[in-house]
C-alpha cells in the first residue's frame, strides 16, 4: 500500500487562489473574444462583393423559360431533372461571366432511405430536399416533389424551381465561401450560430427568387400565389414550422425571394 500524502490546508488554498486568478485574467480576453464572435458571425455569410459580380439576366416579357418541363405529378424526376438543368447552365453563364470557375453540384434522386456524408449515422428518407456540401450534391426524395407539385397545383412546375434553386443557392454559397461559417459549425452554438443559420438560408431564398427573374419576367408571377405556394414546400415535410428556428419566419422566406425576384439582383441577397 502506498503511504498516504497529506498537503498542508495552507498549500491547497494557496493553490485554489493561483487558479483563480490564472482563471480570471484568462476571463478577459475570452469574454472579448467572445463578444467579437456574437457580432461578427452573423455578417460573415456577407462576402465582400462576390454577389455584386453576378450579371443581371432578367427574362423577356411573355418568356416562359421553364416550358417543355415534364409534369412533376406524373413525372417527378423527369421534371427534376429538367429543372436541375436550367439552373446549371444559368449558374455556369453567371460564374463565367464573374472570371470563376463552376463545378455543378450533383443530383441524387431517391425513393428510400439512404445514407449521405452529412449524416453518416442515420438515414436519409422522404423528408425536405438538402444540400450537403461534403460532396456537393442535392438530396432530393422524389415522393416530395409528386407531393409538392400536387398540393400546389396550377403553381407545381414553378414551386419545384422554386426548390431545386434554393438548394442550387447552398451550392453557390458553397463555391464561393459564402456559407463557410454555417458549413464549418461543430455544431450550431447559441443565438449567434441561429441568426447565422438563417442568414444563410434566407439568403438562399433570395437567390432562389433572383434566378426566377431568368426564368419568369416581372409580373409573371403573383406574391400571393407564390407566397402560398413556397408555404406549402416548407410545411408540406414539417407541418408544425419548427423549421423555421433555422429558416427564418414563413413570412421572412417570402420576403427574401420576393425581393430577389422583383430585383433580379443578386447584391439584393447580400443583407440577408
Amino acid at each position: 500500500m502506498t503511504p498516504a500524502t497529506f498537503i498542508p490546508l495552507w498549500s491547497s488554498l494557496g493553490l485554489r487562489r493561483r487558479r483563480w486568478s490564472v482563471a480570471a485574467w484568462l476571463a478577459v480576453p475570452l469574454g472579448i473574444l467572445l463578444l467579437a464572435v456574437a457580432i461578427k458571425l452573423p455578417l460573415a455569410l456577407h462576402s465582400s462583393g462576390v454577389l455584386d459580380r453576378v450579371p443581371v439576366a432578367r427574362a423577356s416579357s411573355g418568356v416562359d423559360g421553364l416550358a417543355g418541363a415534364p409534369d412533376p405529378v406524373t413525372e417527378p424526376a423527369a421534371s427534376a431533372s429538367f429543372v436541375s438543368q436550367r439552373l446549371d447552365a444559368y449558374w455556369r453563364s453567371a460564374f463565367a461571366a464573374m472570371g470563376r470557375a463552376y463545378v455543378s453540384p450533383g443530383l441524387r434522386l431517391f425513393d428510400e432511405g439512404i445514407s449521405i456524408p452529412c449524416f453518416p449515422l442515420m438515414a436519409f428518407e422522404d423528408g425536405a430536399p438538402f444540400y450537403c456540401f461534403l460532396d456537393d450534391t442535392i438530396y432530393l426524395p422524389v415522393p416530395y416533389i409528386s407531393d409538392l407539385a400536387r398540393a400546389t397545383g396550377a403553381g407545381g412546375r414553378m414551386i419545384v424551381g422554386y426548390v431545386l434553386a434554393h438548394e442550387y443557392a447552398h451550392h453557390l454559397q458553397h463555391l464561393t465561401g459564402l456559407g463557410a461559417t454555417v458549413e464549418q459549425q461543430r455544431p450550431p452554438q447559441g443565438a449567434p450560430m441561429r441568426r447565422a443559420r438563417v442568414h444563410y438560408e434566407l439568403q438562399a431564398d433570395c437567390l432562389a427568387g433572383m434566378w426566377a427573374s431568368s426564368v419568369f419576367p416581372p409580373g409573371a408571377l403573383d406574391r400571393s400565389t407564390m407566397g402560398r405556394a413556397e408555404d406549402t414546400a416548407a410545411l408540406i415535410r414539417d407541418p408544425r414550422g419548427t423549421s423555421s428556428d433555422s429558416h427564418g419566419s414563413l413570412v421572412q422566406r417570402q420576403s427574401a425571394f420576393w425581393s430577389g425576384y422583383t430585383s433580379s439582383r443578386a447584391s439584393t441577397c447580400e443583407s440577408w
